[in-house]
């Protein structure tokens, strides 16, 4: 061995040992694990990791190693990520030489974000600076930047996770939270998963839904930005008027574009196709649908009639509504699937319903109304007012009956005349938002109050 490698063999032992005698205990917890390659992990007492997520993956050759240490190790300490190397230079060459799987080459030091949107700022801050003159490629992984040995998938946690969250439950900290199932095998290249969008080119890294009319994917730009990609095939599930996928995602995106420019909170078009299979990627919004979002206050029900009402405004009918539909994301609720939307003076639009947010006049076809989704809110706020959900019309009564002497009068009156008209116009979404607040008045002042539905 010559004296410059055994020099910075050296130098990784020693400087590895620092960096663990210089962390504190309040934030970190320590531990090795492994077999052929033995692994210092540090484990972060302020992140709770998910069973299935990101793994960023830092590449170096040997000769980087100090750099490495002293240059990336800081940045996630800093940042109080949890992360894993070598836990020493034996280790460190046995990973590089492939001695613990090929696949494992150039994984010497593996991030282990919480979410995505820690993972993309950490991806810009390590890619800018981690570009060392050689490195090995990890073929299995995404590579955002060319000039950059930074690599990141997407995926379950195998060996070091399962010792993270081992150590995390014996400490009571914070459970790990299931999420998104991985698109690929581990043993494909997540590359291959390619699709362009217009003028933008995503990953895709997991498969929402698949069915004949097309697919969901959960994806990501070029840039770093999170996405839904809406894929729908020509000619695929044609309606009773003879309109394809395709085609109604093209109208979709139309919508969705009319309803933005109004102002209603529904996810931004980071890019669209409409030529041949139609295609539109939506930002990813951090958000929980409203049947379990396990938030339901006098608030979140007033900006869902908002958001409906801005809609109505520009003559767009969602018909569509459901709890699924509506995101709610910190202090905001977002529309989502306008797949169905129509204008209001269209005289026909595509048959179909939702279960019991679906009207009478709305399951017959009947010319599309603002009253169809009038009919669709109500459902949902007694389900929200009465803290149960409805599975089918006769469940309506009883649910409105259980609303009486707990809500106002005129309001619980209202409520059961929309019901009884069942989709016919009389009343609007205006006059509906105005019967809500005089009952929560705390929603005219913008004040959470203290009462929950």
């Amino acid at each position: 061995m010559s004296v410059l490698k055994a020099s910075i063999l050296e130098r990784y032992d020693t400087e590895i040992r620092g960096v663990a005698r210089r962390l504190s205990p309040s934030d970190y917890v320590t531990f090795k694990f492994g077999e052929t390659v033995k692994w210092l992990v540090f484990s972060s007492k302020r992140a709770s990791i998910p069973s299935c997520g990101w793994k960023i993956h830092v590449s170096p050759c040997l000769v980087d190693a100090s750099e490495l240490l002293t240059t990336i190790v800081p940045y996630l300490i800093s940042q109080f990520v949890t992360f894993k190397l070598p836990s020493s230079s034996a280790d460190f060459l046995t990973v590089n030489r492939g001695a613990g799987g090929i696949g494992g080459i150039g994984k010497i030091l593996t991030a282990y974000p919480t979410n995505s949107r820690e993972c993309r700022r950490h991806i810009h801050w390590l890619g800018a600076r981690w570009k060392p003159a050689k490195a090995p490629v990890i073929e299995s992984d995404f590579r955002p930047f060319a000039d950059s040995a930074v690599f990141f998938r997407y995926g379950p946690f195998t060996a070091p996770s399962v010792n993270l969250l081992a150590v995390q439950e014996r400490q009571s900290l914070i459970a790990a939270i299931p999420t998104r199932k991985p698109l690929r095998a581990r043993n494909k290249k997540q590359n291959d998963g390619r699709i362009k969008v217009g003028q933008t080119g995503f990953w895709k890294i997991s498969a929402v839904r698949s069915r004949a009319k097309g697919s969901v994917f959960w994806a990501l730009s070029d840039s770093l930005e999170f996405a839904y990609l809406k894929v729908a095939r020509t000619g695929a599930d044609e309606d009773e008027y003879g309109v394809d996928a395709s085609h109604r995602l093209c109208r979709e995106i139309e919508f969705l574009g009319a309803a933005l420019k109004a102002g209603v909170s529904c996810p931004r078009i980071l890019d669209s196709s409409t030529a041949g299979d139609a295609a539109v990627a939506l930002e990813e919004i951090s958000g929980k649908h409203l049947n379990k979002s396990g938030v339901a206050t006098p608030l979140v029900v007033s900006k869902i009639l908002r958001e409906v009402s801005k809609l109505h405004r520009v003559g767009i009918l969602h018909r569509d509504l459901k709890p699924s539909n509506i995101l709610v994301a910190e202090d905001r609720t977002f529309l989502i699937d306008f797949e169905y939307a129509c204008y209001g003076d269209e005289r026909r639009a595509p048959l179909f319903w939702s279960d019991v947010y679906t009207s009478e006049e709305g399951r017959r076809g009947s010319r599309p109304t603002r009253g169809h989704d009038v009919y669709s809110v109500a459902i949902i706020v007694i389900e929200l007012l009465a803290r149960t959900t409805i599975g089918d019309r006769l469940q309506i009564a009883r649910a409105l009956d259980l609303l009486d002497g707990s809500v106002a009068k005129p309001f619980t009156k209202m409520l059961r005349s929309i019901i009884d008209l069942q989709g016919r116009d009389g009343h609007d979404m205006g006059e509906f938002a105005a019967a809500f607040q005089d009952a929560f008045p705390e929603t005219q002042r913008g004040d959470r109050g203290r009462h929950g539905l």
